[in-house]
């Protein structure tokens, strides 16, 4: 059986790449081509991951158990994979397949257990990833560290190997099968492409993941220009540095929101399910959620605490901000809308609304504002878990911001809105 996870290859194998994107099928370059497609591609810098292999995920058909993808004995198929060192393009970008036919036991992904990873100083636009997950959809923490000493927070998501793509991703690699112990299975497979926005006004140094040992990633590239890879990128998200809250209290038209005592009293989805106040911040009071001060509303028995979205115009305290925030979440699955932003001068800002159901997620790069292990149908306690989401828009500095209107689509739901100031006040 493979080596443990945990050991880091000695071996220093092909860089993997990742360059640009833009299309759709696959094509597959000799490696007789790499010198001349390098040289050809200048909008990406190509990282080299291979001194931090630390797992064998891909098998063959001579031996199937000679991979461990997901710690349970499947791998990926060596046949189906695009040929060992090559370089894919995926929409335009290329990426450099790893060594996978070599024997014995040869590492050829990693995987996410708080690895930093100095990379070649300069401005960029996103960071591409090469990867896969494995025992269901995972996400993982991305410190972004700038030369200046400045950080930004990102969260990669990544699905199911034997998931389909979400929005921000691309499946890169698909295979009919997948190996185990007993050979193949008949089961669809996926490795994905996806992307993190930073900042391209500094100058980032180094990349530092969160632990997710779920997450395989296979390549990693840093993009020059922007807009190489078409998915809905999840933007990075900076803490603000002071926030006004406003209240909506007026606009609440839905009680979502559920006591033990009266675990009938909420109906959040319209057939009895609502969220448990006992796993929610303290009613009424201002919480800290996803780095965002938010005003939680009022959980007490028949009051009405969310805006269930049917078209409204919220009045915003008039004033200069830089970021809309808002706590949401959605039922019947993830929803898809537009918001309008009002400025005083007659222009508005329409801007995608996409937030994640509550049981699920995030699938549109939203932050995880509270997590609550389970939720009340009209009987009490059950599940699954489910969770609250920080939305998040940059709004115009320059302008004066009046209110915003609401999507027409009572799938989702507003509980609470803050916004950006520049400075405290």
């Amino acid at each position: 059986m493979k080596r443990q996870t945990g050991f880091v290859a000695s071996m220093t194998l092909i860089a993997l790449l990742v360059l640009t994107l833009a299309g759709g099928a696959m094509v597959v370059m000799s490696t007789r081509a790499v010198k001349a497609a390098d040289q050809a591609v200048e909008d990406v810098v190509m990282v080299d991951l291979s001194r931090l292999y630390n797992n064998d995920g891909v098998a063959t058909a001579d031996d199937p158990i000679d991979g461990d993808l997901d710690g349970l004995g499947w791998s990926l198929v060596a046949e189906e994979m695009p040929a060992s060192g090559s370089i894919i393009k995926v929409d335009g970008v290329s990426f450099r397949v790893p060594e996978t036919l070599t024997e014995p036991f040869v590492e050829n992904n990693v995987q996410l257990l708080g690895q930093r990873i100095d990379v070649l100083p300069g401005r960029y636009y996103d960071v591409y990833f090469l990867a896969t997950a494995t025992n269901g959809s995972k996400k993982a923490d991305v410190t972004f560290v700038y030369a200046d000493g400045s950080t930004g927070q990102s969260e990669l998501r990544v699905s199911d190997w034997c998931g389909e793509a979400k929005p921000h991703e691309v499946a890169a690699v698909q295979m009919t099968g997948r190996y185990g112990p007993e050979g193949k299975q008949n089961l669809k497979v996926t490795i994905f492409a996806t992307k993190l926005a930073v900042d391209p006004q500094k100058e980032l140094t180094r990349i530092e993941f969160g632990e997710e040992v779920n997450i395989h990633l296979f390549a990693l590239s840093l993009g020059k220009k922007p807009g190489l890879l078409q998915v809905a990128a999840a933007p990075l998200f900076q803490p603000p540095v002071a926030v006004k809250q406003v209240d909506i209290s007026s606009a609440f038209n839905q009680d979502g929101i559920s006591t033990a005592a009266n675990p009938s009293d909420g109906n959040l989805d319209n057939v009895g399910w609502s969220l448990a106040a006992e796993v929610m911040p303290p009613s009424g009071k201002v919480s800290k959620l996803a780095g965002v001060d938010f005003q939680m509303p009022d959980y007490t028995d028949g009051k009405l605490n969310n805006i269930e979205a049917r078209g409204q115009e919220l009045k915003i305290p008039a004033g200069q901000y830089h970021a809309l925030y808002m706590l949401a979440l959605a039922h019947n699955g993830g929803q898809r809308s537009k918001l309008a932003i009002n400025y005083a001068d007659g222009s508005t800002q329409v801007v995608d609304l996409m937030v994640s159901d509550w049981c699920g997620g995030p699938d549109y790069g939203e932050g995880v504002a509270i997590e609550m292990p389970y939720r009340y149908d009209r009987k009490g306690k059950s599940g699954p878990a489910c969770r609250l989401f920080r939305l998040w828009w940059n709004l115009d500095p320059a302008k004066t911001v009046t209110s915003i209107t609401l999507p027409d689509n009572p799938n989702i739901h507003v509980f609470a809105i803050s916004l950006g100031l520049p400075e405290a006040e």
